[in-house]
């Protein structure tokens, strides 16, 4: 068996030959196999032999440099890039493995990578006559590429994109834009075109945290200034976003959408800065009647984290006014419009958790407390931190739980052995009114509730949960029987 070395890994703190058997024997014959299939044209066999040639004996650069050639034949040039890479990786002055690797370069559209490779194998063979050729060829592709390049920069420079679409995109047609951009990138990784459309996808999607990271990857350009803009004002961040565009009309004013941008979203900002300020200042009225006057505003539509952050404000000050339907309607549609932030996939929104917060309120004015339970539940997913959940949370429990209070007297002696069980759970020893078995519950859930038993052991946590279930039981028995003193 050859020894081992670790020259050359393969993943990070893993030896590149962990996974071998180091059966040289048996990879030869696998290599030999794989060298007849391609000379018969069977190149998935020739792959699957080289395969199991690699997996016997990882440390032959041959045997990757074979597999690069029956993958180059197979069309899947990024293998084939890969395997030729591996090859270099153990015997760096293989000629065929750097020839493969050109190849497989220029069949993915990569010239420059390309001649990267050419110029090593000339190193290797200066009179190598596929290398010559290849970088003459490679040489002029990768002129061209770059002459794309710079066209492509000056263009994003100058801001030569059109607008986004204002209006709202579906959700079947943002997947698919987005699905589209990203083949792209993958085809054109350093054209500005291609990731200017991926930024533009993202927006679509109404994924803004992303579209903002990924315009870090522009060049300073018109264009990255005005999608970064495009996706901080659909974000709510109307402020941050006419800084950026103020600034960029300084030093170029002829930009056409940026200056149309920023004259649409100061007037904008305007409403929604007052309608800010009516509402701290308790001037309800007004502010709902700005927060409408935004929401009009057709771009509006388009811009999910701006409309919740709006519909968040009204509902605030409707519900002060007492206007709690319609308070309830726009927190229910502002959690609609950021169902990422709420199934706690993306970047949690403090507006969000606001509107969930100010539910509980607008629940129980329009007697539905059970409901306010459920979404500061909700909340909870979100952001188990949030600043006051659990006393939140245990209002909304009493207030559930008070819905059903009303004055019941009871049938002492005569109801049986199961409600003396049912009293027994609630710690009652003498007739009590329905005030006094409600509180008998409260102190009994309070005590065996799920939640107080979370750090204890397995076992206790299952025994105080059957003990919960038996005084919720108890306590809809004993609730449901008329009470006499």
């Amino acid at each position: 068996m050859p020894q081992r070395s670790s020259t050359v890994q393969d993943g990070p703190g893993a030896p590149w030959w962990a996974d071998g058997e180091y059966d040289t024997a048996r990879a030869d014959r696998c290599n030999e196999d794989g060298m007849g299939f391609l000379k018969q044209a069977q190149f998935s066999l020739a792959f699957a032999s080289y395969s199991e040639a690699i997996r016997l004996c990882p440390s032959s650069a041959a045997y990757h440099a074979n597999r690069a050639a029956a993958a180059l034949r197979l069309g899947r040039y990024a293998v084939a890039l890969q395997d030729a890479r591996c090859a270099i990786a153990r015997a760096p002055g293989h000629l065929r493995a750097h020839l493969r690797a050109a190849q497989a370069c220029m069949l993915l559209d990569r010239p420059e990578e390309a001649l990267d490779f050419y110029r090593q194998a000339l190193g290797i063979k200066p009179q190598c006559a596929s290398a010559q050729a290849g970088a003459a060829l490679a040489s002029k592709q990768s002129a061209s590429v770059r002459a794309d390049r710079e066209r492509d920069n000056a263009a994003a420079v100058l801001g030569q994109r059109r607008r986004l679409d204002a209006s709202p995109m579906s959700t079947d047609s943002a997947a698919e834009l987005l699905l589209t951009a990203d083949a792209i990138m993958e085809a054109c990784p350093r054209m500005q075109a291609a990731k200017c459309a991926r930024v533009e996808a993202l927006i679509h999607c109404r994924r803004h945290a992303e579209a903002l990271d990924a315009v870090k990857g522009l060049v300073p350009s018109i264009d990255r200034t005005y999608l970064e803009a495009e996706a901080l004002w659909r974000s709510g961040r109307l402020a941050e976003a006419l800084a950026g565009l103020a600034a960029v009309l300084e030093d170029t004013p002829g930009s056409e959408k940026c200056r149309s941008l920023f004259a649409e979203l100061s007037s904008l900002e305007q409403v929604d800065a007052a309608a800010a300020a009516a509402l701290a200042q308790g001037r309800h009225a007004d502010c709902v009647q700005l927060c409408a006057r935004a929401l009009a505003v057709p771009a509006v539509e388009a811009a999910s984290g701006l409309r919740a952050k709006l519909l968040e404000r009204r509902a605030r000050a409707q519900t002060v006014q007492g206007a709690h339907g319609p308070a309830l309607a726009d927190l229910t549609a502002a959690i609609s419009l950021e169902p990422a932030a709420a199934a706690c996939l993306h970047l949690r929104s403090q507006a969000l958790h606001l509107c969930l917060a100010w539910m509980l309120d607008v629940f129980e004015a329009v007697g539905n407390p059970s409901n306010a339970f459920l979404d500061l539940q909700r909340l909870r997913a979100v952001d188990p931190g949030y600043p006051g959940l659990f006393g939140l949370l245990q209002h909304a429990a009493g207030r559930a739980l008070q819905q059903q209070d009303r004055a019941m007297p009871y049938q002492g002696g005569n109801a049986g052995g199961c409600m003396e069980t049912h009293m027994r759970v609630l710690g009652l020893t003498d007739c009590v009114s329905h005030a006094g078995v409600r509180q008998a519950y409260k102190q009994g859930a309070a005590h065996w509730h799920p939640d107080k038993w979370m750090h204890a052991s397995a076992a206790e946590q299952a025994d105080a949960k059957q003990r919960f279930l038996r005084v919720r039981q108890a306590y809809d028995a004993l609730v449901q029987v008329s009470y006499q003193t």
